[in-house]
């Protein structure tokens, strides 16, 4: 396989990604990759994405590569990480339970 066809693989993945809102000027890169949950930018870059034609792709995108960084389909990484732990939980296999036997006896005495 030649270097050239993993990048041909993924342009071809991510070509909805050509429609986003997020590659207008002056928007492109610097809104969708905050430095930490409380960046001022974040509001405007999920409101970008509300906007977006292909914001289900993206944030499909995001969460079939768990993709570590960025705002993708409006849903930032600490969403996305959040999402996934809830998502480990709840689908983690369950052990069965063992069901004890137990008999008591009460006696009141008046």
């Amino acid at each position: 396989m030649s270097l050239a066809e993993p990048e041909r693989e993924f342009r071809e993945k991510t070509q909805w990604s050509l429609q986003g809102a997020c590659r207008e000027k002056p928007y492109y890169g610097s809104y969708f990759f905050p430095t930490s949950p409380h960046d001022p930018l974040i509001p405007t870059a999920k409101a970008i994405c509300a906007r977006c034609p292909v914001s289900q792709e993206c944030a499909q995108y995001a969460w079939q590569n768990q993709e570590p960084h960025g705002i993708w389909g409006g849903i930032d990484e600490w969403e996305r990480r959040r999402a996934l732990l809830l998502y480990t939980v709840l689908t983690r296999p369950v052990e069965p339970v063992q069901t004890v036997e137990v008999s008591v006896e009460i006696t009141f005495h008046f």
